[in-house]
Order: structure tokens, then C-alpha cells, then sequence
């Protein structure tokens, strides 16, 4: 870590001069012992940007860790917040220290008058998250424009609700509940907070299961081995005196649920779980809703579509505000101005009561939508493919955007608004501009590192606000392309390609695919995800790399045999190409691809050197039985991917498909990770086989890794973990760090047995 002395400067640099923060006195001091991290890439602006050196090494995992970052691009959410006034904008910004395997947050602002005049971001407040959720999280404005909002970590303490003031530079921590706070919302003047904490963590026995023992009947298997029931979540009103109140919900809250808290303070709308499947859902078209909405749901179990309920801050009634399903949560709702009514976007509408060519549209189409809550009178606004993004200020006008691929929201893409008519929502043009407000976005693609930009809507200046990542102009990055390929099927596929870092046309190498969401507009360093991808360093230790963009999800074995086709059509491409070795190829599977991997793994006539799969779905026998008891969700993914169930007449099919019956044609050497105790259990099935049939396997355990890793030490077990692998079984070579000898004996071992 740099001196005290050096941070300091940057420090200083960064807020605009020594007097500067010499009036900020102890404030900032705190400030650069706790978040010098940060504050060190931010000094480095466009408008005090050291001149560039000569690059010098490669990409690796620790820059991919330690890369500057807006925090709310990676939830897809706005990149930046204007203030209610439009005279402020702030942004989080986020990246990780591997010497203290913290996240680093910061919270940076921009005046609106200054942007297009080399104005320099103001570091306001700086939080750092030991655990696995975001130091600084969903800033929420007060309407004096001087004061927002966040959830907040500080450091190895539950997150909490905070509040800090620009002008005064006051930190003020909200609320001081047990355990962390999840989501929250917050009046306009900040005197009511509603928020969603967890509960304690409660055992499931108690005196009567100790003596008589426990009736399993959903219960979640590694529930059970931990003797821990399932994670609740509550939902908590606190007052401007400090008294807090739990209010008690007839449902279950997902634990991704944020509130939404009323103007007036009264009530408050989140999403809960469905108590009840209602008959009319299984008409609509999306096919997860309608298989979903026809299985038979055990004692306990709570159909995991959501629907909004709303319910009085004074803790007594409560009513569904949208009977209609949902899968997840969306989170653009906004409460009208009075208090009376709310507005849902993008959501699907109830059947019921409804008929012909109504009727149709509700089941194909999803709609932003006023309900009011007095009557459940439900007032279509707008179609689907349009993003809710609120109120227009100090105005009766719905802002939405129009969707687009741009990954920021809110302050890049076409708005459209609309406005209620004689009792008729109706678009209207934007004849009162919004301010003349700037757009402020992230501008970035497969071969420019993220920047936040803005633009002049009258005469379309665009200025480069802040570089995240100034010292990358000293890193080595490999060249990116956006490929095409006509596959087997007659279909056209794309892919990213990284070129290896000293790439010589002609020269054949080791390719590794990485599996999910090609994008060519993002800047992918390692992956779309930060779990077990390492895009750019593995291209920096001269690999070829693919990111695939499979085909779907839906594990049907339609898609898993397209899927397969596309890994074999992929290779045939590259070797066609001459760039790749086909004797040498690597692949990572993670979440739901790690079943294409296996698939092609058992299945496919392509040979794979190495392969490394990561918290995932397998479509195997072991991990059905898993599953099976805790509802019909998860068991119906390995039914569909199998072709039934693995009984009777379904289990040839089974031995025909499913991985797990077909292990013993695997030759390349599997990694496989296991993120927390449930998926150890649900990884078990290949690495007990593998290590039975004497192939080699090796299992890591990260005892609290997160499906999205956060940590830095998890990600560098993850992701170096990878480069490591394929670098020593497609390539022969070893890291000669000291500290990875053990790995290394383990892995000759390995090779001598295979």
C-alpha cells in the first residue's frame, strides 16, 4: 500500500488542491486511512491524467480485481443520480483490495453546471464491505438536493441505512438493526425509513423435534445437515423519532424484495412469494409461467413467482396490489404523487374477468400499468420494451426509456412520456424539457475500459467525466474481435474473440471457451461474470479465448444438443481460421452452462485438454435428488433436460442424456469449485465419480463464495485457479511463485496418472 504521505497527495489532487482539503480537516483524514484504494484511482482523472507510459506486462487477475468500476453498471441500474433539483449528480464507484480482500466503495459528485468545463469529481464518502454484499448500495435523494441516501456497510458490521449531506459533509447512520438491512426506501424528506433485514438465524429443532424427532417433508436437504431453517426476510417501519415497528406480511418476502414506501408515509407496496397459484396462469404464453403454474406444490412450499401486496406503516391491512405472476422482482415501481395509486413496469396483467381479444393480448404481452389501490382499478400506460424510470419532476408525466442494448439505464437511451388524459394514459411529446439535463452514462466496448461520459442535449458536446481506469494506457490488453459463423443448423451465431497478447498469423494455439453472454458493447476483462472467466489474462499467457453466447437456458435437449453443436461448429470455425490447435483445447462452464459442458464433455466427439466447471447446474441424477423434495422448480429444470423423470420408462432416456450416467467417458482433466455448503453437496455427484474411476479431478471449496464471487481472495482462487489449470495441462507451464508449489505436485501427480 502506498504511504500515508503519497495517498495524500492524490487525495488532494482529486479534490482540487491542498487548501481544499486542508478545510476538510479530520474528515478526510478518516477518509484516506479507510479508502485509499480507491481514492487512487480517482485522482487520476481525464483532467489531471498523468502522461501515459510505455505499456509493460500483461493483463492479470489482479488488475481484473482491482478494476475501477460503476458499481450500479454491474446491477444494470443508472449509472449516475441527478439530484431532484438536476443541480448535483453523484455516482458509486467500486474496486477490489486484494491485501485486504475488501471491496472498496466510493461515493463521487459532479455539480450539473460545471460538467462541460473540466469540472472534477468530489469524493464524498468512502465505505469498505469485508462480506460479500456492496459497501454502498441504491442512493435514494432527499428532496432538498442536498442530502441522499444508501445502505451501507462499515466495515465487519451489518449493512445499515445511511444518509449523508454534500453541503455539510455529515455522515448519519439511520438505523442500527441487528442484522444486515437488504433494500429500504425512504420518505422525501427522510423522517421514514421502511427497509427488509434478515432474521436471525434460527434452528430447526426445538424442544418437541429433540425429543420426537423432525418430519422431513420440503425441508432443503443441506438445511437440514446445518440445522438451520431457511433464511427469512421482514419487513421493518422506523419513525423520525427512532421507534422501529415490524410489520407482519400474510407471505413470504423474497429475499431480493426492496419496499417502496408512499409519499405520504402511509403505505408501502414490495414484491412477496405467490400464497397461491391462481388456475388462469398456465394460459399464459411464456412456457416457464405455464409449466410452473401447473406443478403441485408440497406442504410448505411457496410458489416462487412473485406479485406485489401492499400493506399499511401502521401494521394492519394488507391486499395484492397485481394478481398476476411474476419471476422475479421488477424493480421499477413508483408511487404517484397523492399517494393513491402505483406504477408497475413491464409487468404481466391478470386473466381473470377478461375475454377475447383481451384476454389474448394479457397472455402474450406484458404492460407498465397504473394500479389504484383504492378500487384495483388497473390503467394501462405503456407497452412492453419500454423501462419505467419515474416521475418527471414537479410534473404529472411518466418517464420511460426505450430499451435498447445500451447496458446503462436511464440516462442514454430515447425517452418516451406519457401523461393521464380525461382518465386515459396517453404519450405525449416532451414539450417541457427536462431541465435541458446532460445524459451521463457509461461509454465503453469490447476494446475501451469503461468511462463515464456526458452529453449536452442541445449541442451534443460529449466530455469524458471521469476515466476509471487511467493506468490501464500501461497494461498490455489483448484485441478483441466480434465474430460470425454459419453453424450446422443454418443459423448464424456470433461470439467474442480474444487474440492472444503476441499473436503471429499462421502460428496455431491453445484456445479456452468460456461459456455465456457475449456482448460487443461491454468491456469484458474477464467475463460477463466475475466467477471463474479470466478473458484478458488467459489471452495475456498467449491463449485464444472464446466467449460464447449459448443459445438459451431453458435446458431443454433441444437447446443442450444446439448448444453442443455450437462448441463443435465454434471449433471447426477457429481450426479453419488456423488459429487454433485442436489438440489443445480448454473450457469453463458456470451456473446454468456448466450442463452444456459436461454434455459436450460425455457427449460430443470434440476432445477437451482440460476443462473447469463452477457452481452449477448439471442435469445429473445425484443433484436431482437433491433438489426433487424442495419444490417443483429446480427438479423440472433436470426433467425437462432429461426428458422426465428417472423412473420407470424415463430413466432410459436419463441413461441416454444425462451426464452424470456417462462420466466415464470423460478424459481431460476437470476442475470443479464449489461456492458454500449447498453447492458442495450439489457438486459432489462428478467429483466422487471422477475420483472413483480414477480420472484426474480436483475439487475447490470456498466455504463462503457467493454464485457471483465478490470477495478478492475468492476470485483469485477462482479465476487465477483457471489460469493456472489450463496453463499447465494445455500448454506445460508452471507459475513459479513459491507459494503454488503444492498446487504443482498436485497436478504432476495427476499427469502421471492419467
Amino acid at each position: 500500500m502506498r504511504s500515508l504521505v503519497t495517498v495524500w497527495s492524490y487525495v488532494s489532487e482529486a479534490l482540487g488542491g491542498v487548501d481544499h482539503l486542508h478545510r476538510r480537516g479530520k474528515r478526510i483524514a478518516h477518509f484516506v486511512l479507510c479508502f485509499s484504494g480507491v481514492v487512487w484511482e480517482l485522482a487520476a482523472t481525464p483532467y489531471a491524467r498523468p502522461q501515459a507510459k510505455a505499456s509493460t506486462r500483461p493483463v492479470t487477475v489482479a488488475d481484473a480485481i482491482s478494476m475501477v468500476r460503476a458499481a450500479d453498471s454491474l446491477h444494470v441500474k443508472e449509472v449516475v443520480h441527478f439530484s431532484p433539483d438536476g443541480s448535483k449528480i453523484v455516482a458509486i464507484l467500486r474496486k477490489g483490495n486484494l491485501g485486504q480482500n475488501t471491496n472498496d466503495f466510493s461515493v463521487v459528485l459532479w455539480k450539473t453546471k460545471d460538467l462541460f468545463f473540466s469540472a472534477k469529481p468530489e469524493v464524498l464518502v468512502g465505505m469498505s464491505s469485508a462480506s460479500n454484499e456492496d459497501a454502498i448500495e441504491d442512493i435514494t435523494w432527499l428532496q432538498d438536493s442536498e442530502t441522499f441516501a444508501f445502505v451501507g456497510e462499515s466495515r465487519g458490521k451489518p449493512r445499515q441505512v445511511f444518509t449523508f449531506n454534500v453541503r455539510t459533509h455529515v455522515l448519519r447512520k439511520m438505523t442500527s438493526h441487528p442484522t444486515k438491512i437488504y433494500s429500504y426506501s425512504i420518505s422525501a424528506t427522510g423522517d421514514t425509513v421502511a427497509y427488509i433485514a434478515e432474521e436471525p438465524a434460527r434452528s430447526i429443532f426445538d424442544e418437541e423435534t429433540t425429543r420426537h424427532g423432525l418430519v422431513v417433508s420440503s425441508q432443503d436437504l443441506y438445511e437440514l445437515l446445518l440445522g438451520q431453517a431457511e433464511q427469512q426476510y421482514q419487513l421493518f417501519v422506523q419513525s423520525g423519532s427512532g421507534a422501529t415497528r415490524k410489520i407482519k406480511l400474510p407471505a413470504q418476502i423474497p429475499g431480493f424484495a426492496k419496499p417502496f414506501l408512499s409519499p405520504d408515509g402511509m403505505r408501502i407496496v414490495l414484491p412477496v412469494y405467490a400464497n397461491q397459484v391462481s388456475a388462469t396462469w398456465k394460459e399464459y404464453s411464456d412456457p416457464y409461467i405455464r409449466e410452473m403454474s401447473q406443478q403441485q406444490l408440497g406442504p410448505g412450499q411457496a410458489a416462487r413467482f412473485t406479485e406485489y401486496m401492499w400493506v399499511d406503516t401502521s401494521g394492519g391491512k394488507t391486499g395484492i396490489a397485481l394478481e398476476a405472476p411474476g419471476i422475479s422482482i421488477a424493480w421499477r415501481v413508483a408511487w404517484s404523487p397523492d399517494s393513491r395509486s402505483i406504477v408497475i413496469g413491464d409487468s404481466y396483467l391478470p386473466l381473470d374477468d377478461t375475454q377475447g381479444k383481451e384476454r389474448k393480448i394479457r397472455q402474450d404481452k406484458t404492460f407498465s400499468v397504473e394500479v389504484e389501490l383504492s378500487g384495483g382499478k388497473i390503467n394501462k400506460i405503456a407497452p412492453q420494451g419500454l423501462t419505467l424510470l419515474g416521475w418527471a419532476p414537479k410534473s404529472s408525466r411518466l418517464i420511460f426509456e426505450v430499451s435498447s442494448d445500451n447496458w446503462s439505464v436511464g440516462n442514454s437511451g430515447r425517452k418516451m412520456y406519457f401523461q393521464k388524459l380525461h382518465g386515459q394514459w396517453t404519450q405525449i411529446a416532451d414539450q417541457v424539457p427536462e431541465q435541458t439535463l446532460p445524459s451521463v452514462f457509461l461509454e465503453e466496448d469490447m476494446n475501451t475500459p469503461p468511462r463515464i461520459v456526458a452529453l449536452n442535449p442541445s449541442t451534443k458536446q460529449k466530455v469524458i467525466l471521469l476515466d476509471l481506469n487511467p493506468h490501464f494506457d500501461r497494461l498490455r490488453f489483448a484485441k478483441v474481435d466480434e465474430i460470425s459463423w454459419k453453424g450446422s443448423d443454418g443459423d448464424e451465431a456470433k461470439a467474442g474473440l480474444y487474440y492472444p497478447l503476441d499473436y503471429v498469423p499462421g502460428r496455431k494455439y491453445p484456445l479456452v471457451i468460456q461459456t455465456h453472454d457475449w456482448r460487443r458493447d461491454r468491456f469484458f476483462i474477464d467475463g460477463p461474470f466475475t466467477t471463474a472467466f479470466a478473458a484478458q489474462p488467459l489471452a495475456g499467457k498467449n491463449f485464444v479465448v472464446l466467449q460464447l453466447n449459448e443459445i438459451s437456458s431453458d435446458e431443454s435437449p433441444k437447446d443442450v444438443d444446439a448448444n453442443a453443436r455450437q462448441f463443435e461448429d465454434a471449433v471447426n470455425y477457429l481450426d479453419k481460421k488456423g488459429l487454433i490447435d485442436r489438440n489443445r483445447i480448454g473450457v469453463i462452464g458456470f451456473s446454468h452452462t456448466c450442463s452444456d459442458v459436461e454434455y459436450v464433455l460425455t457427449h460430443s466427439t470434440l476432445h477437451f485438454a482440460a476443462a473447469s466447471i463452477t457452481d452449477g447446474f448439471d442435469a445429473g441424477y445425484w443433484q436431482y435428488l437433491l433438489v426433487a423434495n424442495s419444490g417443483p422448480l429446480y427438479a423440472h429444470q433436470h426433467e425437462i433436460a432429461n426428458g422426465g423423470m428417472p423412473f420407470g420408462s424415463g430413466l432410459k432416456s436419463w441413461l441416454e442424456r444425462s451426464p452424470s450416467f456417462a462420466v466415464d467417458k470423460v478424459d481431460a482433466p476437470v476442475r470443479i469449485m464449489a461456492l458454500g455448503g449447498d453447492s458442495l453437496l450439489s457438486q459432489w455427484e462428478w467429483f466422487s465419480a471422477l475420483t472413483r474411476l480414477g480420472r484426474p479431478v480436483e475439487m475447490i471449496y470456498l466455504e463462503n463464495g457467493t454464485h457471483e464471487l465478490q470477495k478478492p481472495w475468492d476470485r483469485m482462487a477462482s479465476q487465477q485457479g483457471n489460469v493456472d489449470w489450463f496453463d499447465f495441462w494445455l500448454k506445460g507451464e508452471e507459475d513459479p511463485d513459491p507459494a503454488k508449489r503444492d498446487q504443482y505436485l498436485r497436478w504432476r501427480k495427476m499427469r502421471s496418472q492419467q
